[in-house]
């Protein structure tokens, strides 16, 4: 704590972190030496952690796969139909990364209708078009 310039705890009540191992060492030496000091796990740490387990499960995979095909099909698409041509896939954390596909596959939702719902598409009109 001296290094980042607290001289004393005398003004904490909780501290919060990651559940990584060297975290674990640090509660250890705060709590001997502030034993008021409540120490708490990050609760987005701990939902990462639990996405990234859900998300190696082969199900979520495909999902996930499948979700950043119709992302990447707007985005390099000229025919956009309205959708955003911004929209994102991954990023570092899996519990964003989750966030991120599902607002932007909902916001693609309209434009795949219009593509998979239009008669030439769903084969309910004959137009000579080979699709």
């Amino acid at each position: 704590m001296a290094g980042m310039g607290v001289r004393d705890g005398k003004n904490f009540i909780a501290i919060t972190t990651d559940n990584l191992t060297t975290m674990i060492s640090f509660w250890r030496k705060i709590e001997t030496v502030f034993p008021w000091v409540i120490t708490l796990v990050c609760f987005l740490h701990q939902m990462n952690t639990c996405i990234g387990e859900i998300c190696i499960y082969a199900p979520m995979k495909k999902i996930i796969s499948q979700c950043s095909r119709i992302v990447k099909f707007f985005n390099g698409s000229h025919y956009t139909l309205g959708a955003k041509t911004c929209l994102k896939t991954n990023c570092e954390s899996h519990w964003y990364a989750l966030i991120l596909h599902t607002v932007s596959a909902k916001s693609s939702c309209s434009p795949l209708q219009t593509i998979c719902c239009c008669p030439d598409a769903t084969g309910e009109q004959k137009t000579g078009y080979l699709l």
